[in-house]
């Protein structure tokens, strides 16, 4: 959630079951979030268990092929997949979920449901915005996407397509990240932090470590990209709204005129040699990175950001455009940081300030874009609030997101059109439909 937030914990494994204010404390916006996220997390587990793993209305994402087309619709109702709520909303088909037409292969296919959790600002949803405040914001929200997918099993098709589906598809990326901060013996000026700290930021700061390419598509399948991340020490939090373009002129470079350049010039500004990521509906819905491009030129007066990428780009056309700027440094032509598996004294990638990371994974770990690592750092202690162990070595720790969650739907078959082979959806009967109230005292 790339939200202008404190701290975001979790705290699952701590079995925690509500927060409890005090008179006279400091409230934070981690208080307000932690308790919601454990509601939420003991409301979605109650759901779970009595649901089971998914399961919804009888007409609830039933798939019915369209006559004529390489196309299904999609049944209007609510369908929960681990406890979490879906609905599909009626008169939507498979072809319907994207910008063109997607052209499907032939033969026997797995459509399944893809489930996961998006952050929505103002930015992407202008009606969160109170306008009597005059400007600006204030909570964000959460909301839940879904799509539906295909995947081929292959020519043998499986005969538990639920256990296939769990071994194939990939909730989250497998690369696990290491951080920590390495001492400051050679720092000259004490006058940032005190003297024995290792952080030497000026600020507490919530890191945001995302990865911008992945080996593994949509599907969880190999990609054959390299891993690529991007950084910010403001866990993303810093984007401008694009209200014009982009605009490509000959020689590559790319502007765009936005709605303001920060809420200052320094710590949330835009400046010359920023990566900036373009964004719009069109790429959050689906789950994709947007393009990174290197500020040129900020002019302050018409508010235009010409920027340039260092390879070819093809934009995608999508309301509620935005630049998000990253700060990270990079020489590669994606404008991203490529990744050095392993945790040798050279595989460690400084950020900023003595703040590090490496990534443990081996070549077997995939990586899928949008997962992302927070950290923490903070002033007082001149360190990052990161998991050590008793010798205080840093410990290598899956993304905390993005979670997905997936539930097979149908077996279909392309073949000059769509047919339904098999269904796998589980029916969920409201318990007050299944008979009348039986008679009180014999009336």
């Amino acid at each position: 959630m790339h939200g202008d937030f404190t701290h975001l914990f979790m705290n699952q494994d701590k079995q925690f079951s509500r927060l409890l204010m005090q008179q006279g404390r400091v409230f934070l916006d981690s208080d307000f979030n932690e308790a919601q996220d454990i509601l939420t997390q003991a409301l979605r587990t109650l759901v779970e268990v009595i649901i089971g793993p998914h399961g919804g209305e009888p007409e609830a994402f039933w798939l019915t092929p369209v006559a004529g087309e390489e196309d299904f619709a999609i049944g209007q109702g609510r369908y929960y997949v681990n406890g979490l709520l879906c609905e599909s909303m009626g008169d939507l088909t498979y072809q319907g979920q994207f910008e063109d037409e997607q052209e499907l292969p032939d033969g026997a296919l797995l459509a399944y449901l893809d489930v996961w959790e998006q952050h929505v600002t103002s930015l992407e949803d202008p009606d969160i915005r109170e306008v009597a405040l005059g400007g600006p914001d204030t909570a964000s929200r959460a909301r839940i996407m879904w799509r539906i997918r295909l995947i081929s099993p292959g020519d043998v098709w499986p005969e538990d397509i639920e256990s296939w589906l769990e071994d194939h598809v990939m909730p989250i990326s497998q690369a696990q990240m290491r951080a920590r901060t390495r001492p400051a013996d050679d720092e000259e000026d004490p006058c940032i932090t005190s003297p024995d700290s290792r952080y030497r930021g000026a600020e507490n700061q919530l890191y945001r470590v995302e990865i911008h390419s992945g080996t593994v598509d949509t599907n969880g399948q190999p990609s054959n990209e390299r891993p690529t991340i991007k950084w910010s020490r403001e866990n993303g939090a810093v984007v401008y709204p694009v209200t014009d373009g982009p605009d490509v002129s000959d020689n590559g470079t790319v502007t765009f005129r936005v709605a303001h350049l920060g809420r200052d010039d320094g710590r949330f500004g835009l400046s010359p040699g920023n990566w900036v990521e373009y964004l719009n509906d069109n790429y959050t819905k689906h789950g994709q990175a947007g393009p990174l491009l290197k500020v040129q030129s900020v002019d302050r007066v018409t508010r235009e950001v010409t920027a340039v990428s260092r390879q070819s780009v093809t934009f995608r056309t999508g309301k509620h455009a935005l630049l998000r700027r990253w700060d990270h440094r990079s020489d590669d032509a994606s404008g991203a940081v490529p990744i050095e598996r392993g945790c040798s004294p050279e595989g460690w990638l400084e950020l900023e300030d003595h703040i590090e990371v490496c990534f443990v994974s081996g070549a077997e770990g995939r990586y899928r874009a949008g997962d992302y690592w927070l950290i923490p750092a903070r002033t007082a202690t001149g360190n990052i609030i990161w998991p050590r162990d008793e010798n205080e070595v840093s410990q290598p720790t899956f993304p905390r997101g993005v979670r997905h969650h997936y539930a097979p739907l149908a077996r279909i078959v392309v073949n000059d059109g769509v047919s339904i082979e098999e269904h796998y959806r589980r029916c969920v009967q409201p318990l007050a439909a299944r008979d009348y109230c039986p008679p009180q005292n014999g009336q």
